[in-house]
């Protein structure tokens, strides 16, 4: 099961390149949500599923 979360604005604020904000979005989630895995970004959403 796919969970969406929101990409928090403040991460795209402080990324100066596309490299450096997918490194934060997989950080902010894997801090905040350790259960779940990023699969994908869309737009300013995060996909997650639960890891295994």
């Amino acid at each position: 099961m796919e969970h969406k979360m929101a990409i928090p604005d403040f991460i795209r604020q402080m990324s100066k390149s596309n490299d450096e904000y997918i490194r934060w979005v997989k950080g902010y989630f894997k801090s905040s949500h350790p259960h779940l895995k990023l699969v994908r970004i869309e737009k300013k959403v995060g996909i997650l599923v639960k890891k295994e």
